[in-house]
């Protein structure tokens, strides 16, 4: 039991260290279950006594004010949350949300139900009946709209966190064009864009005590010259500085990215094998429901009258009688309506791929494949070369996948007059 303590007391300084001034802070002294230190945050000098007890946790005595720890931490005058909640509230992007539905997978084992993704991963994120940190990984094919799905969770619980419905908020993390190995600098550049007070040093405390939840969104997309290495072992020493306590979310569009982080972030680390369990969810694409409701919600946006959402049905799926299944994905349905509204012609003569292909390139080049300072690493014509390219070599290997190998030597060929740091990123 006495281990026990000296344990919780190490980790309330380092806590403290991690919101404090550079310096540290001054212990004066940490003995049986009570910690007293003092230490200075935003050039204020603070000093507090922490008391530790097996029925109840950890209390804070800080400035006058006794209060349970969390609070203590999430109070206005350490990561000040609320603040946080408001500057993600008001975030919040006037955009459509259609209720997508999602199911928790199993590799090789059983699958749920599709139920609402918002109420899932809400439920998932608030469930406290955890031993191991969790890591909540989300799939779905590109175009699935993982990324509405998790921005919408974030900035609905924020909102809950305002109206005192919850204590945990989430943070959601933009990877798109970033090297997870420097996943501190990637949240750094989060908390500044809030205009928040909380620093990305004390992040990992606040997801241990489970106050933060960061969700990592487009962790396949993670761009670096080192390659995904360094994205599997950064997302694994932020699981080791956890500790075995807290969660988070991440995405990917593959399941191969679940499993590889499976297998790469169970390796025995250098503390040994880390405390973590896996909880897989996966994106349900659109059905004739979905695709209805976004109509409906187009219409009301737009005060359009009530026949043009069966005009725009027929001419979506006039274009498309022959690759109907690819309006099962949000992306592409959304960008045919997209198309259609700004009297682009899908005309049913001709392929309305070409159209789309040229918007999801677009996409690809200036929403995606970005360098370190958010900016497009290809052209739009290099991005449809080396997609051709690819698409070629599959056929001439007949295969639908390719190995890293060959993809290596695809990028080289195409981008051969490319500037070489953007061409290593590249490849």
């Amino acid at each position: 039991m006495r281990e026990e303590y000296e344990l919780d007391l190490k980790r309330i300084e380092s806590d403290l260290t991690s919101f404090a001034d550079p310096g540290g802070i001054h212990v004066i002294s940490a003995a049986g279950r009570r910690f007293q230190a003092e230490w200075k945050m935003r050039g204020a000098p603070r000093e507090g006594t922490f008391t530790v007890s097996r029925d109840r946790g950890v209390t804070a005595s800080v400035d006058g004010i006794k209060q349970p720890y969390t609070v203590f931490l999430a109070d206005t005058r350490m990561a000040d949350l609320k603040h946080a909640a408001r500057m993600i509230d008001q975030s919040k992007k006037d955009q459509i949300y259609v209720p997508t539905a999602a199911r928790c997978t199993a590799i090789g084992g059983d699958t749920d139900r599709p139920r609402s993704a918002i109420k899932l991963l809400t439920e998932l994120t608030e469930d406290d009946e955890q031993d191991v940190t969790e890591v909540i990984m989300v799939t779905g094919g590109a175009g699935a709209g993982k990324t509405r799905v998790l921005q919408e969770l974030v900035w609905r619980q924020a909102d809950r966190y305002l109206q005192g419905r919850t204590e945990k908020l989430l943070l959601y993390v933009n990877a798109q064009g970033r090297a997870l190995a420097r996943l501190h600098e990637a949240l750094a550049t989060e908390l500044q864009d809030l205009r928040v007070n909380l620093t990305y040093h004390s992040v990992a405390t606040l997801v241990r005590v489970g106050l933060l939840v960061p969700v990592i969104d487009g962790f396949d997309e993670l761009l670096g010259v080192s390659g995904y290495d360094d994205a599997f072992s950064s997302l694994a020493t932020f699981l080791e500085q956890l500790d075995g306590y807290g969660r988070i979310i991440a995405s990917a569009r593959s399941v191969y990215y679940e499993e590889e982080f499976l297998r790469r972030a169970d390796e025995v680390s250098a503390t040994g094998r880390q405390r973590w369990s896996h909880i897989p969810v996966e994106i349900e694409e659109w059905d004739d429901g979905d695709q209805a409701y976004y109509l409906n919600e187009i219409v009301r946006r737009d005060s359009l009258p009530e026949e043009k959402k069966n005009e725009l049905q027929k001419k979506v799926r006039a274009a498309f009688r022959q690759d109907r299944h690819l309006l099962d994905k949000p992306l592409f349905f959304v960008k045919a309506i997209d198309l259609l509204l700004a009297d682009s012609e899908l005309a049913e003569d001709d392929d309305p791929l070409d159209a789309l292909i040229r918007s999801f390139l677009q996409r690809e080049q200036t929403e995606k494949l970005l360098d370190r300072q958010q900016r497009p690493l290809l052209s739009v014509a290099q991005l449809e070369l080396v997609v051709r390219e690819f698409a070629e070599e599959m056929w001439n290997q007949e295969t639908r996948e390719l190995d890293s190998k060959s993809v290596r030597e695809v990028a080289e060929y195409c981008l051969d007059d490319a500037d070489e740091s953007e061409r290593q990123i590249i490849v």
